[in-house]
Parts: C-alpha cells; sequence; structure tokens
C-alpha cells in the first residue's frame, strides 16, 4: 500500500523576510517586505499535505541570531496565512511560561476557526533566561519547573477546549435558544500552577482540539507535555532517528 509523505517547514523570519537561515540576509538579491508576499505566498497558496511551523521569541539580545532580533508575532501571522491558505497546515509556537493557558486555549480555536481545521500549537516552555525579564520576573524558571508547569498548563487548555461538545451551538429561532446548556461544560479547574474557571468563549473548533506538537529534544519534555495518552507529534535531532521513530510508533 502506498502511503503519502507529509512534509513539514519550519520558518523563522528577520523583519518581513522569511529565513531558512540568516545568511541570506547577504545575498545581492535579497530584497525586504517584498519577500513574503510575491515569493512565498503564491507557491504555499499551491501546496497540499504540508505543514508550516513559525518559531517564536520573547527576547533578544545583539548578539542573538539574525533570525531571533525582529519578527513576527506568529498567530498574528498565521491569522494572515489563513485568509490566503486553503490547502496548508499552520503552526505557531507558543510559550506555556510567559501565557495563560486560557489566553492560548482562546487564540488557537480562534484560528481555527479562522482555516478551517488547520491549526496546530507548538507547545515550549522557553530556554532563553533573558525573556523573564520582559515579563516582570527576576529570573527564568528552572528546567523542571518549566515542564511540570506545562503539563497542568495544557491539560488546561485541553480542558478548555472541550467547553462545547460537538452540536453544542443550536441557534434555534424558534425557541430563541443559540446553544445547548447540556453540551456546554464549566472546567472549574484548581491545580498546582492555575485555577482557571471556565467555559472558553469560543466555539468548539472544527477540529475539535487543534493538533498539538513538542518540538524538542528533551526527554523530560517530551513526557510531561506530551503524555502517550495524546501524544500527536513529536520531533527529534536526526542522530537520534532509531530512539525517535520508535516512539513515534508508540
Amino acid at each position: 500500500m502506498v502511503k503519502q509523505l507529509r512534509l513539514g517547514v519550519f520558518f523563522s523570519w528577520e523583519r518581513d523576510i522569511i529565513l531558512p537561515h540568516g545568511a541570506i540576509l547577504m545575498h545581492q538579491k535579497a530584497r525586504r517586505k517584498t519577500f513574503i508576499f510575491t515569493k512565498t505566498l503564491p507557491g504555499l497558496r499551491k501546496k497540499e499535505n504540508l505543514t508550516c511551523c513559525f518559531s517564536d521569541g520573547l527576547s533578544f539580545t545583539p548578539l542573538s541570531h539574525p533570525a531571533e532580533l525582529v519578527r513576527f508575532e506568529p498567530l498574528t501571522l498565521l491569522s494572515y496565512l489563513s485568509a490566503v491558505t486553503t490547502r496548508i497546515g499552520l503552526v505557531a509556537t507558543a510559550t506555556t511560561t510567559y501565557n495563560e493557558p486560557f489566553h492560548i486555549a482562546r487564540r488557537f480555536a480562534s484560528l481555527d476557526h479562522l482555516n478551517g481545521g488547520r491549526s496546530a500549537w507548538n507547545i515550549v516552555t522557553s530556554y532563553v533566561d533573558d525573556e523573564a525579564g520582559n515579563f516582570s520576573k527576576t529570573e527564568h524558571l528552572s528546567h523542571d519547573l518549566r515542564y511540570d508547569r506545562a503539563r497542568e498548563f495544557v491539560d488546561v487548555v485541553r480542558g478548555l477546549w472541550d467547553s462545547w461538545e460537538e452540536g453544542a451551538i443550536i441557534e434555534d429561532k424558534q425557541s430563541g435558544r443559540y446553544f445547548d446548556p447540556d453540551k456546554l461544560h464549566t472546567l472549574n479547574h484548581k491545580g498546582r500552577y492555575f485555577s482557571v474557571t471556565g467555559p472558553l468563549n469560543a466555539s468548539r473548533s472544527p477540529q475539535g482540539q487543534p493538533v498539538r506538537v513538542q518540538a524538542g529534544a528533551s526527554e523530560r519534555g517530551i513526557r510531561s507535555v506530551l503524555p502517550v495518552k495524546w501524544r500527536k507529534s513529536c520531533s527529534q535531532p536526526s542522530k537520534r532517528w532509531k530512539r525517535r521513530s520508535s516512539f513515534i510508533r508508540r
């Protein structure tokens, strides 16, 4: 049986130019502000079985890689791409360390509605210490604490995504009922790191829940953020291919 290969492309960008590497800025034909619109999008519109993942970061220093200096916020960019593409998967990176679960749940549910069910969340916990200073923190959380917190964060997001059952919005004109109250659920989560009442003020997305992606190589992170029971996607460095392939099959 022939299986169709689905490709993923990981993008970084500097200003208005999407980059595979910062060195492209030195190319004589590289042009600012026109690359993404005139070169990239026409090709993306025609693609099938392609997923585009956009990275993110919340700080930079003068010594940062060119692709990390000035960049679009991923969900804003993907909202635009949702309107001009129809066939490609759209993955945005968002950290669990400097966001709140309700914000992430609402943003990705909204994005999934905008593009008809093509959204995915690349889950990260932020590894750059400098990001703490941009969020009123004096120091970055430790590795284990970030992943403990991330595990609960993701559970809350998924719980909020399940606030609305399939078919909860009925728009019954005769009775005047907009939704079926039996299919709306309040989360009432009270955990170690988060207390979130819910429900989410965004209806159930086309996918039910947007896809979750974990692109890190940390064993601790993989086990904490993507438990086996709901693991959707995982990638690790190619030198660990044997371990990665067996991991994905499970």
